[in-house]
C-alpha cells in the first residue's frame, strides 16, 4: 500500500471517528435539554420573613430589572431588548429576558420544580453573578444567591 493511501485512510478514520463523537455529544446534549428527571421531588418550605421579602426586592432592582423588564423598574414582565441583536450587525437570533412574574412562565412550576431549577444553576459557571428571587402574590420573597451567604451588598 503507498503511503498516499496510508494518510487518506488515516484521515478517513479520523474524520469517522469525529462525526462518531459529535453524533455521541449532540445526542448527549439533546438529553440534557430536553430529558427529564427521574428523581422525586422533595417538598419545600419557605420561612416568611420580611427582612427576605425588601432584600428580595432590593436584589431585584439591582439585579434583575435590566434584563427582565421593559423600563428598568419592577415588575420582572419581561425585557424588549434582544441580546442576540446588535444594531448595525446581522441577528443571531431572540434572546429576551422572560416574564418572571407569577402570571409568566414561572406559574407552570411548583415550587419543588423551581428548586431543582435552582439547584442547577447553583452548579453552573453562572451562579458567581446569579440572583434568584422566588416571589408570590401576598407572600414574601425568597431570595437564593451566593450574595446571601455573608456577603453585604449595599441596603435599600
Amino acid at each position: 500500500m503507498s503511503p498516499f493511501r496510508r494518510i487518506v485512510q488515516a484521515l478517513g478514520f479520523v474524520v469517522l471517528a469525529l462525526g462518531a463523537l459529535l453524533a455521541v455529544l449532540a445526542v448527549h446534549g439533546y438529553g440534557l435539554v430536553h430529558g427529564h428527571e427521574d428523581r422525586p421531588l422533595l417538598p419545600l418550605r419557605v420561612r416568611p420573613d420580611a427582612t427576605l421579602r425588601e432584600r428580595g426586592r432590593h436584589l431585584a432592582e439591582v439585579s434583575c430589572v435590566g434584563c427582565h423588564s421593559e423600563d428598568g423598574s419592577l415588575p420582572l414582565a419581561g425585557g424588549m431588548t434582544n441580546f442576540l441583536h446588535e444594531p448595525g450587525a446581522p441577528a443571531l437570533g431572540e434572546l429576551f429576558g422572560p416574564n418572571l412574574t407569577p402570571g409568566g412562565r414561572i406559574a407552570r412550576y411548583s415550587d419543588a420544580e423551581l428548586g431543582r431549577i435552582i439547584a442547577a444553576v447553583s452548579k453552573s459557571r453562572f451562579w458567581p453573578r446569579t440572583a434568584v428571587i422566588v416571589a408570590a402574590p401576598n407572600a414574601p420573597a425568597l431570595v437564593i444567591s451566593p450574595f446571601s451567604r455573608g456577603v453585604r451588598l449595599p441596603s435599600p
